[in-house]
C-alpha cells in the first residue's frame, strides 16, 4: 500500500473514478475511466457484489442508491469503487474488517493454509 499516497488513488489506479472533462468554466462527469488492469475491477465487482448480499453498511449504502433509481449496474459499480478505500484503510491502520464474522474469517485462513501446505508437501 505504501505505493500509493492515500485510497483515492488506489481508486485512480483501479479505473474507478469518473471521467472528468474541463474546459474554461465548464465541467462535466461522465462514467468510470477503465484506467487500469481490468482484471482488477473484474475482482472488485465480485466482491461487491458478495458485499452487497450481506447486512452491512454498505449493503445499506447499495440500498440507498437503488432507492434514488440509479441502475443496479451503476450502483454496483459504485459500491465497488469504495470496496479500494476500505482495504487501503484497514492496511494502512492494520485493522479488520469492522462488521467481519471473526470466527468464519479464521476457519477459512486455517482452511487456505492448509491447502497451501498439502500443495507445497504434494508438488
Amino acid at each position: 500500500m505504501t505505493r500509493f499516497l492515500n485510497s483515492e488513488a488506489l481508486c485512480c489506479y483501479a479505473g474507478l473514478v469518473p471521467l472528468v472533462r474541463q474546459s474554461a468554466d465548464a465541467v462535466s462527469h461522465g462514467r468510470i475511466t477503465k484506467q487500469g488492469p481490468g482484471p482488477l475491477r473484474w475482482v472488485l465487482d465480485l466482491v461487491a457484489q458478495v458485499i452487497i448480499r450481506c447486512d452491512n453498511p454498505m449493503r445499506a449504502y447499495y440500498r440507498r442508491l437503488m432507492r434514488r433509481k440509479i441502475k443496479k449496474s451503476a450502483a454496483l459499480t459504485t459500491v465497488s469503487g469504495k470496496v479500494p478505500m476500505m482495504v487501503y484503510a484497514m492496511l494502512t491502520h492494520k485493522e479488520r474488517c469492522r462488521w467481519e464474522d471473526r470466527h468464519l474469517t479464521d476457519v477459512k485462513i486455517r482452511m487456505m493454509r492448509r491447502a497451501c501446505a498439502r500443495k507445497v508437501s504434494a508438488g
